[in-house]
C-alpha cells in the first residue's frame, strides 16, 4: 500500500510540472510583440505581383542592419535606420530561378506582424538572366522610405540564393506628382 501514495505523489508532481509548462508556454505565445519591429521586417516571396500579391511562398531571412549581425526586428524603434543606412537578407529559397521567372512573382515587405497588410516595399521578379543571375529593383511602398534591389542566383540545383538590399530613404509624398508641361 505504500506503492499507492508515491505513485499518486509522482502523478501529482507531473501534472504541476504539465501545468506550469502550459501557463509558460501560453504565456509566451500571448504576450504583446514588442514594439521594436523596425519597418520592412517580414519579407516574402510570392506569387503575383506588386500590386496583387497572392500565396507566400517563401519567407525571407531577416533583414540585418548597418553591416552587422543585429536583426532590425531586435532593433528599438527609436534605433530606426537613418537615410542611407542599408539592410540586408540572404535566403536560398527551394525553387529554381527559371521558375520563378515563368509566372509572376514577387519579393515584398510587410511593415510587421501586427501590420501584415501594410507593405512597404516590393519587387516583381522579371526580367532576363545574365550567367544565371537577374537583378530586380524593390521599390517602396505606401510612404515608407525604402527601395533597393535584390540580386537572385539560380544555384543549379532547383534552389535560388535571394540578396535583398534596402536603403532607408526619405519617404516620398502620398500621389503621384503632376508632369510639368513643356513648352
Amino acid at each position: 500500500m505504500s506503492l499507492r501514495p508515491t505513485k499518486l505523489f509522482a502523478l501529482l508532481i507531473a501534472a504541476v510540472a504539465l501545468v506550469a509548462g502550459l501557463s509558460a508556454a501560453t504565456a509566451q505565445d500571448t504576450a504583446t510583440p514588442a514594439a521594436d519591429e523596425g519597418p520592412a521586417t517580414l519579407g516574402f516571396v510570392t506569387a503575383g505581383d506588386c500590386e496583387a500579391p497572392a500565396t507566400i511562398l517563401f519567407k525571407l531571412n531577416d533583414l540585418t542592419a548597418g553591416g552587422d549581425a543585429t536583426p532590425v526586428a531586435d532593433m528599438a524603434a527609436s534605433a530606426s535606420p537613418v537615410a542611407g543606412e542599408a539592410w540586408t537578407s540572404t535566403t536560398d529559397v527551394n525553387a529554381a530561378l527559371d521558375d520563378l521567372i515563368a509566372e509572376p512573382h514577387a519579393i515584398n515587405f510587410r511593415e510587421s506582424l501586427q501590420a501584415i497588410d501594410t507593405f512597404t516595399a516590393c519587387g516583381e521578379i522579371a526580367g532576363e538572366p545574365t550567367d544565371g543571375e537577374l537583378e530586380i529593383e524593390i521599390a517602396e511602398q505606401n510612404g515608407s522610405g525604402l527601395s533597393g534591389t535584390a540580386t537572385l542566383t539560380d544555384n543549379g540545383d532547383g534552389t535560388t540564393t535571394i540578396v535583398v538590399t534596402l536603403v532607408q530613404g526619405e519617404p516620398s509624398p502620398v500621389g503621384t506628382p503632376e508632369a510639368t508641361p513643356v513648352s
